[in-house]
């Protein structure tokens, strides 16, 4: 049961990630660097974790991709650590976190492409 609560932890983690560097590629390639480095200067971290300054860069749809996968990896956590604790059958978990994973580890692949831009 252990190996399951670490895969879907793994995964959810790699999603994440891959997420907030899509979204620091796209942020980092859209300004050049006097303008980068104006904007981080001063960052809370709530600014960070949400894009407050950037929120002019970074296109909606992947924004609202990256929130959702937040939010999904504490859901489904808390689901496959419950279901560990209430020894509620495992199956559901396990093809509900093996499709997450793959929708969001491909999902920026064909989303973000359009957004990047090249620095002038």
């Amino acid at each position: 049961m252990y190996i399951y609560v670490l895969a879907y932890v793994g995964t959810m983690l790699v999603s994440f990630l891959y997420s907030r560097i899509t979204l620091g590629i796209i942020k980092s390639d859209s300004m050049n660097n006097s303008q980068y480095a104006k904007r981080r200067r001063g960052q809370t971290f709530w600014d960070w974790f949400f894009y407050r300054r950037f929120k002019d860069v970074i296109p909606l749809p992947l924004w609202i991709l990256y929130i959702t996968n937040f939010i999904l990896c504490i859901i489904l956590v808390t689901l496959v650590i419950l279901s560990g604790v209430l020894n509620i059958p495992t199956a559901f978990f396990q093809s509900a976190a093996g499709g997450y994973g793959c929708l969001y580890i491909a999902g920026p692949l064909f989303i973000g492409e359009r957004y990047v831009h090249t620095k002038k």
